[in-house]
């Protein structure tokens, strides 16, 4: 089945659609709690709201299973991750004359050198061999700017990120960026730091239930991580365990001709009622 979405992650909540019928016939000593969040790709800013009023929705949940694609293989953790724009203005004019402007681009080169050293420092360590790569990261994802050969280029953004691994801030990694940039103030120019999305890294102990639980619904044993972010992470960090499992390949997401398999739904949907079915009178 082709289609945007169908592996991360639509096939999943399809799955989990299906298995409602079966769901509604057993008698559950224990309620099963379907939650659909948005724009979780553009920074997880959907689900802190429903977070924020769980406990009017529902009693404290046992666990949370976030359906990320992965190969119906639970997964205990994945990286932390922030991302932000920094924006410089600085001073249009003829080219013919850069004196009497401020090159934004030219200001932007040293916060974007900046970014690559952060980048290599951080493939020094710390380490987490749990992960690939299994240190933190930071990339400069965008950058634009400028009009025409012949005009000063007033104003440059750039969009990076940082991916950290368990114990570490994410936000902190593009410190030492947003301080280069605030440093440019002092040559004229204005900078804007705008945080555009963050999230916390997951970390489940390798002993917790809700592990031992989907590694039988399974029949493998949970991974200790993935390199990818889900909003599992924020679960955990409102004090709920929580844990990756769900259809699919994440290495076909985010590209042309995405797709997932009818046998890949049928599994995520037969782990889904047998959940139910641990949960029945």
């Amino acid at each position: 089945l082709y289609g945007r979405g169908t592996t991360d992650m639509k096939g999943f909540l399809a799955a989990v659609l299906a298995a409602v019928p079966v769901l509604a016939q057993l008698r559950l000593a224990r309620p099963v709690h379907f939650a659909f969040s948005y724009d979780e790709e553009v920074g997880c800013r959907g689900v802190p709201h429903m977070i924020a009023r769980l406990a009017e929705l529902c009693a404290k949940p046992l666990g949370v299973i976030v359906g990320e694609p992965s190969g119906m293989r639970a997964v205990r953790g994945h990286k932390g991750k922030a991302a932000a724009r920094v924006t410089i203005h600085g001073r249009t004019g003829h080219s013919s004359r850069p004196d009497l402007g401020l090159n934004a681009i030219h200001a932007m080169a040293d916060v974007l050198s900046t970014a690559v050293g952060e980048a290599e420092r951080l493939t020094h360590g710390p380490f987490d061999l749990a992960f690939e790569p299994p240190y933190s990261s930071l990339q400069a994802g965008v950058v634009t700017g400028g009009q025409s050969v012949n005009i000063i280029p007033d104003i440059c953004t750039l969009d990076l990120e940082a991916r950290a691994i368990p114990g570490v801030d994410p936000a902190s990694l593009l410190a030492p960026v947003k301080a280069r940039a605030d440093a440019l103030a002092v040559d004229g120019f204005r900078i804007e730091w705008t945080p555009m999305s963050t999230y916390p890294a997951l970390s489940l102990p390798r002993d917790a239930a809700l592990a031992a639980v989907l590694g039988e619904l399974t029949g493998e044993a949970a991974l200790a991580a993935v390199s990818y972010g889900t909003e599992a992470g924020l679960y955990q960090a409102a004090g709920l365990d929580a844990i990756i499992c769900g259809p699919g390949d994440i290495g076909r997401a985010h590209k042309p001709d995405e797709y997932i398999l009818a046998s890949e739904l049928a599994a995520c949907q037969r782990m889904i009622e047998a959940l139910g079915a641990r949960c029945a009178a």
